[in-house]
This record gives C-alpha cells, sequence and structure tokens, in this order.
C-alpha cells in the first residue's frame, strides 16, 4: 500500500485464497472505517478482490497476469465500483490510478532487484520484525520467495512463523535457534527518540550491544550456525565529522554514539569467529511515512515549522525506505560483503538544502530556524550528537558492489516516500 494511504488491519492478513477475507480499517481525513473485501475467482494468472461490505454500493477489483515470453509477463488491474455519491467519481479515479502507478513502479523494481541474485529460498530470522524497517523487510523478503520467521521478545511456545526470547533475563531455547541460513537482527531501541538522560542511555545500550551480544553467543554454540548474519548499525559510529567523505574505511569518532555504534559491531565477534559472514549495515535517516525521523518531521512541516537547524550546513545523510530494504536484500544475498556498510543515498545534502526540498514538496514555507543553544537547551546531548552532527557518509561498498539505488536525489526520494 502508498505511503499516502492510511489503514489498519481489523485482523491478520489471510493468505489469498478462494472465499478468505481480508478485513481493512480505512482512515479519511478525521473519519475512519471497516472495509471488508474477499478474494473470489482465484486462479494462476487471475484473482479478484470483492467488497462484502464497505463505503462503496458495489466494488470489484480483478488482477490479471498475462505472460508475453518466457521472460516476461504484464500485469493488469481492473477496478470497477459504484459509488454512494457520484459526484466523487472523478476524484476517485485519479486515486485509483495514483495507487495503481505507484504499485505498479514498486513491484518492477522489486522484480527487478530479486532478478540480479541466484534464486533459491532461504529460511531467515528476523529480529525487529514489528518495526518499520523491520516490517517492510520481511514483505520484501516474502515476496521473494523465503521463508521469514520472527524473532519476538517474550515467552510463549516455538511456532512455524516466530520463536521466543527475553534477552534481558537471558531466557531462550537455544534449539529454536537451529537451522536458519541467514540471521537478520534489527531489533533494539530507538536512537533519536526521547530525551538521553543517563537511564535512557542505558536501555538504548543494553537493548542494542548486550542483545547482540547474548544472540552472537547463541548461535555460535549451535551445531549449524547461519551462514550469513546481519546486524543493524548507524551512521552515529563516525560521529560529528564536519564536511569530510566517510567511507566504510573510515574511522570511528567521539562520543556517546561511536562508542555505542562501536560496541553494537564488536558484539557479534564470536559467531564472526565461528564462520559466519557478518555484515553491519550503517543506516543514515530513513525516510519513511510509517515512521522514523520523516515522520515528525512531517507534522512540523506541515503546520509550517519547518527550517534551518543550527547553523543548517551540517550534512544529513538520508535513504528512502524502499532503497534500504534494496539494500538489506543485497547484503543479504552478495556473499562478498562483509563488515560495516554505509546504508545511505550517493547525494547527501545539507540541512538546509533538505528543509527546503521537503518544504516545497508539502508546499510549506522555512520560516523558523531552530539556534544551536536552543537545541542544546532543549534536547541536550541528543542535540549535538543528531540535530547538529554532520556527517557525510559514502555508500563505498554498496556502490562497488552493484547496487543500483532506486531514487538516489532527494526531490525523487520523497515523491515515492510521501
Amino acid at each position: 500500500m502508498p505511503p499516502w494511504s492510511r489503514f489498519s488491519f481489523l485482523f491478520p492478513p489471510p493468505v489469498p485464497e478462494k472465499g478468505a477475507r481480508l478485513g481493512l480499517n480505512v482512515h479519511w481525513g478525521p473519519l475512519h472505517f471497516p472495509w471488508l473485501l474477499e478474494y473470489r475467482d482465484i486462479s494462476a494468472s487471475t484473482f479478484q478482490e470483492v467488497q462484502v461490505r464497505g463505503p462503496f454500493k458495489s466494488y470489484t477489483h480483478s488482477h490479471r497476469v498475462i505472460a508475453r515470453s518466457e521472460e516476461s509477463c504484464r500485469l493488469e488491474e481492473e477496478i470497477d465500483c459504484q459509488l454512494h455519491c457520484p459526484w466523487l467519481h472523478s476524484w476517485l479515479d485519479e486515486e485509483f490510478r495514483r495507487l495503481c502507478r505507484w504499485r505498479h513502479a514498486v513491484l518492477r523494481e522489486d522484480l527487478s532487484l530479486f532478478s540480479r541474485y541466484a534464486p533459491g529460498k532461504r529460511r531467515i530470522l528476523l529480529s525487529g520484525a514489528h518495526g518499520f524497517i523491520g516490517s517492510q523487510l520481511k514483505i520484501l523478503l516474502q515476496t521473494a520467495g523465503h521463508c521469514v520467521v520472527n524473532l519476538q521478545r517474550g515467552s510463549g511456545e516455538k511456532r512455524e512463523d516466530a520463536i521466543f526470547w527475553q534477552p534481558d533475563r537471558g531466557f531462550l531455547c537455544k534449539e529454536d535457534f537451529e537451522d536458519f541460513d541467514a540471521v537478520i537482527h534489527l531489533a533494539g531501541e530507538n536512537i533519536a527518540s526521547g530525551f538521553w538522560t543517563r537511564q535512557r542511555k542505558e536501555k538504548i545500550f543494553l537493548s542494542r550491544a548486550r542483545d547482540t551480544w547474548l544472540l552472537s553467543q547463541v548461535l555460535c554454540r549451535l551445531y549449524r550456525p547461519p551462514q550469513t548474519v546481519i546486524s543493524a548499525s548507524a551512521i552515529g559510529f563516525y560521529g560529528n565529522r564536519g564536511q569530510e567523505s566517510l567511507t566504510e574505511e573510515s574511522g570511528r569518532g567521539i562520543g556517546f554514539l561511536p562508542d555505542l555504534c562501536t560496541k553494537w559491531e564488536r558484539a557479534t565477534e564470536a559467531i564472526e569467529q565461528r564462520g559466519s559472514r557478518v555484515v553491519h549495515p550503517r543506516f543514515g535517516m530513513v525516510l519513511s511515512r510509517r515512521g522514523g525521523a520523516l515522520v515528525p518531521l512531517l507534522r512540523a512541516y506541515q503546520l509550517g515549522l519547518g527550517g534551518r537547524w543550527g547553523s543548517g550546513k551540517q550534512i544529513l545523510s538520508w535513504i528512502g525506505i524502499d532503497d534500504a530494504m534494496g539494500a538489506l536484500y543485497h547484503l543479504l544475498m552478495d556473499e562478498t560483503l562483509s563488515g560495516g556498510v554505509n546504508l545511505v543515498s550517493p547525494k547527501p545534502l545539507p540541512q538546509m538544502e533538505f528543509a527546503k526540498t521537503l518544504a516545497k514538496k508539502l508546499h510549506r514555507p522555512t520560516l523558523l530556524p531552530l539556534s544551536r543553544g536552543f537545541l542544546r537547551f532543549f534536547f541536550r546531548g541528543l542535540a549535538d550528537e543528531v540535530f547538529l552532527a554532520s556527517a557525510h557518509a559514502v555508500p563505498a561498498k554498496l556502490l562497488h558492489s552493484g547496487y543500483r539505488f532506486r531514487y538516489p536525489d532527494l526531490d525523487t526520494a520523497l515523491d515515492f516516500v510521501i
């Protein structure tokens, strides 16, 4: 679903099969309403979603896949609906066309991504599957045909799609971790949310470094450890470095975030010594309308409160959510990559330029500068290491290994994510 659509599931979405029902809670401004659809006429090349209850008099969405050759096909979508308010027809027609254009563009890029790697189904253990990055990655991996099992906090019996652990209590069942081809570890406390109090820093450290260390210890003791371990990190590793271009070969910086990221990455040493290929994706600011730093920024800018932070010259290294997913898939499938890998766009830009581009997309001014003093007074340590820090990270390993960015420039990225 495109990022501008607002919906939630009334119940877990089913496997598409005849008679199965999909329940959505659709939000439109301050209003929301349930929408119940049923799958019908399913075959190898077609299926339909038919409204059982919802906002339309009638609604049928037909999907057809038409073979063009042994290596290509055409996807057609046809929406036949009747409205209670006929005067909304023109507006709704354009919304449906916009939806289909977005979905077809994303699907085309996903299929292009999958085609670059050797086929084969992998069994993957994924932590953080309910986070805004993990939830999107899970969909991508399943679309590619891989088997994804969630690593969830809490207690419970092992399921086909989930295993449980309690890292704060050291509770887990080692046998549950056997027979995975890859482990992708994304879970952890949000670094940039909340003030950096002493207790907050400790909570961040424990959820990142300690939990990663525990996971690494478990994996290295397995009879058959995973071939690949991808454990998240961040470009906070480099600290505040001004205009210096930072590749994966650049050294660590100074401060809380560089210390955290260094210990976070070193926490996987045990499984690396066992022979697994270990990769640390160092995330820049991930742009998504469904989570991350862009969500509070959109709220502020829509109120006309966007503008310069400090000097506005500090470099923001960002990456769109779809490129973050594509790059993670590339790290999984390209066995030549290991160690730290910068997950950022090849075109970072100064904060003030970022602010102007975002404001232009939202048709808002950039009138509210936030002084260095104000940010330090209000956010304390978070200000110097997040809002005012400059990290010109370069995705050298991604580019050298042949990864092709879907949208390397901010203007194009914002068209897809907002």
